[in-house]
């Protein structure tokens, strides 16, 4: 299972259930609810062998509000949810989040995380 369907498999466990988790997309159709897309940026080498470091953005858009304030406080309401459902991932190591406009349009945050993921593989089975 990759990173991404990892992270978004335990996401969607405890997002709200009028929420939607979907895949990535600079396109998102209109919104009728909060979405969270998680999108895969960088893998490079971790701290020791066997292990990555990824860098990924979790997106979180809200339905666009009738006024600006009605925006940023969807907005905040949203924040403590979604930071406590990544706080259960044990393999995150830092998370720097910006409020953002989505597409030009969704008033959103953009969550960058870093996380260790170790390299797992099958071993060759032996002839």
């Amino acid at each position: 299972m990759s990173m991404s369907a990892q992270l978004a498999e335990l996401i969607e466990r405890y997002i709200p259930e009028d929420w939607r988790l979907i895949p990535y997309t600079d396109v998102p159709d209109v919104l009728d609810r909060p979405v969270v897309m998680i999108d895969t940026k960088t893998i490079g080498m971790g701290p020791s062998l066997g292990i990555l470091q990824a860098g990924v953005h979790v997106y979180v858009l809200q339905p666009a509000h009738s006024s600006t304030e009605d925006n940023e406080r969807a907005l905040d309401d949203a924040m403590p949810l979604v930071v406590d459902v990544l706080s259960r991932v044990e393999s995150v190591t830092s998370v720097n989040a910006s409020r953002v406009t989505f597409a030009e349009k969704f008033p959103a945050w953009d969550i960058d995380l870093t996380l260790y993921v170790p390299i797992t593989y099958d071993e060759p089975e032996e002839a």
